[in-house]
């Protein structure tokens, strides 16, 4: 499985050709990660398919892009 999370810095770093990796971090959370579709129904995050997903955790909520 392929996880990208949307953002627009990532986005035009990959349109702009930028083939370097800057940094790589390890993101530590409790694990309570809640799965919604773009409808803002909630999703079981086990038996996602290949779209995009918001991701909420106490401290963040993102879009990311699955491709499996």
């Amino acid at each position: 499985m392929h996880i990208f999370r949307l953002a627009a810095r990532s986005l035009t770093s990959i349109m702009s050709k930028n083939t370097a990796v800057e940094s790589v971090a390890a993101e530590a959370h409790d694990g309570k990660e809640t799965v919604y579709n773009l409808n803002g129904q909630p999703v079981d995050a086990d038996s996602v398919k290949t779209g995009i997903y918001i991701v909420h955790r106490p401290d963040t909520t993102e879009k990311r892009l699955i491709r499996k």
